[in-house]
C-alpha cells in the first residue's frame, strides 16, 4: 500500500503513527507519497513530493495509487513514468522503429517544424486533450498537414500508452480541421499524347504509364520489362524509385506496402506499345529496367526531371504548375466517368484507403441518382398507390 509520511525528523518522538502525523501536520517540510509499481515487493519503490499544505492531494494521490493498482494489477501505469519528456520518447520511438528512409525524413521535418518547438522539453503525462487540441486547430497548416502531424503524434503516444508510461493517448478522438479538397487540373487526351512525344526518350515511356496505368512517377520511374504478366494484359506495380539513408537513388517498396508486396494493374495497348517501343530504341539495364540507371549506379529521382518536365508542360499548353501526379488525375477520372467501380480504381492506383480515392475524386463520378430512379420505377411500375377498400367505395365530395 501507498505509504503517506514526511522524512524530517519532526514526528521521532511521537510513538504512533497517528502521532507523528499530527507532528508533521506542524511541521513545513513536504510530504512523499512512498509505493511501489505494480509486482507487490518485486516491484520498484517509488516516492512523489507534495507541499506542507498539500496534505489531503497527497492523501488522494496515495488512495488512487492503491486503487489503481487493486482494479487494474495488470494495466496500472507508474505515474513516475509519465515524467519522460517528448523528444527523449520519440527520439527513441524513432530509433526503434522498421521505417523508410523518406518516412523518416517526413517525419523529421513534421518533428522539428511543428511538434518539437512546441511540446520538445515537456513532460508526456503533462500534456492534455484540451491542449492538443488546440494546438492542432492553431497550426497555421493545411488540413492534410495537420492530419499527418495527427497521425505521426496518434503512433508516438499509442507507443507510450503500450508501454504502460500514460494511461490514455491525449490525442485520441480530436476532431480534426477539415481537409479541404484541392481544386486539380485534369490534361486532355491531345495534351497527354503531346507530353508524350516531348519528353526525352529515355523518359517518354512514364507518360502512358501514369496517364493509362495510372503509376505515380516514382513507380513509372521503376518500370521493369519482367513486371508485365497475365498474357501482356496487366502490369505488375512492385517497387518505386527512392532514396536510402545515404542519399542514394535505389529502388524501394511501394508507399504504404512492404517489401514484396505489389499490385497489379490493366495494361491498356498504348502503354504496352510504348513499353515495347522503348525497349526497342533504348533496350533496359541487366535487371530489365526502362529507365536505366546511370553510370554511377544511381536510378532516375523524380526531382531531377523537373527540367524536361517543365520544357513539356509549356509544349502540351499546360499550367507551369502541372505535375506528373496530374496524368493519374487523368487516369482516374476517365475511369470513374465511364462507371468503372470506386473500388477497383482505388485499388489500381494504389491507395490504401477508398476514401481517399472518393474525396478526390467524387466530382468525377456520374450521377447515379437518375439511374437508381429508372431502376426503381421499372420495379414499382405495376404496384398500385390506392388501398383496394378505398377503390371499392363512392368518392367523396366536399364543397368549398
Amino acid at each position: 500500500m501507498a505509504k503517506l509520511l514526511k522524512k524530517c525528523e519532526c514526528g521521532d518522538e511521537a510513538k504512533t503513527d497517528v502521532g507523528k502525523t499530527r507532528k508533521w501536520d506542524k511541521c513545513s517540510h513536504s510530504w512523499t507519497v512512498r509505493y511501489r509499481t505494480a509486482g507487490g515487493r518485486r516491484g520498484k519503490q517509488r516516492e512523489q513530493s507534495f507541499k506542507a499544505n498539500e496534505k489531503q492531494k497527497a492523501k488522494d494521490f496515495a488512495l488512487k495509487i492503491d486503487y489503481d493498482k487493486r482494479a487494474y494489477l495488470e494495466s496500472f501505469v507508474d505515474p513516475k513514468a509519465g515524467e519522460i519528456s517528448l523528444k527523449d520518447f520519440t527520439d527513441k520511438w524513432l530509433k526503434h522503429r522498421r521505417l523508410k528512409p523518406a518516412s523518416v525524413r517526413k517525419y523529421r521535418s513534421l518533428l522539428n517544424k511543428h511538434i518539437y518547438p512546441a511540446f520538445a522539453g515537456r513532460r508526456m503525462s503533462s500534456l492534455s486533450k484540451d491542449e492538443m487540441r488546440d494546438f492542432y486547430w492553431n497550426l497555421p497548416l493545411a488540413g492534410s498537414t495537420v492530419a499527418s502531424v495527427h497521425t505521426l503524434l496518434s503512433g508516438i503516444f499509442n507507443t507510450a500508452v503500450e508501454e504502460k508510461k500514460l494511461t490514455e493517448s491525449p490525442v485520441k478522438g480530436i476532431d480534426l480541421p477539415e481537409v479541404k479538397t484541392k481544386k486539380i487540373h485534369v490534361p486532355n487526351l491531345e495534351q497527354v499524347e503531346k507530353l508524350y512525344q516531348e519528353m526525352p526518350g529515355y523518359l517518354r515511356v512514364i507518360i502512358p504509364l501514369m496517364a493509362g496505368c495510372g503509376l505515380r512517377v516514382s513507380e513509372a520511374l521503376a518500370a521493369n520489362v519482367k513486371n508485365i504478366v497475365q498474357e501482356d494484359t496487366m502490369y505488375r506495380v512492385i517497387e518505386q524509385t527512392g532514396r536510402d539513408e545515404n542519399g542514394v537513388t535505389t529502388v524501394v517498396p511501394l508507399k504504404h506496402r512492404g517489401e514484396g508486396d505489389f499490385r497489379d494493374v490493366p495494361l491498356p495497348a498504348w502503354a504496352a506499345q510504348a513499353i515495347t517501343d522503348s525497349v526497342m530504341e533504348f533496350g533496359t539495364n541487366d535487371d530489365g529496367y526502362l529507365v536505366q540507371p546511370s553510370r554511377s549506379g544511381d536510378y532516375v529521382y523524380h526531382v531531377s526531371i523537373s527540367r524536361p518536365w517543365k520544357k513539356a508542360v509549356k509544349a502540351a499548353g499546360l499550367p507551369q504548375s502541372f505535375t506528373p501526379h496530374g496524368l493519374r488525375h487523368f487516369y482516374a477520372t476517365k475511369l470513374l466517368a465511364s462507371g468503372v467501380p470506386l473500388t477497383d480504381v482505388s485499388s489500381w492506383l494504389g491507395h490504401n484507403n477508398v476514401n481517399v480515392t472518393y474525396r478526390t475524386y467524387r466530382h468525377y463520378i456520374p450521377e447515379s441518382g437518375e439511374r437508381a430512379r429508372r431502376v426503381l420505377d421499372q420495379t414499382f411500375e405495376t404496384v398500385s398507390t390506392t388501398p383496394r377498400d378505398v377503390m371499392t367505395k363512392e368518392p367523396v365530395l366536399t364543397s368549398c
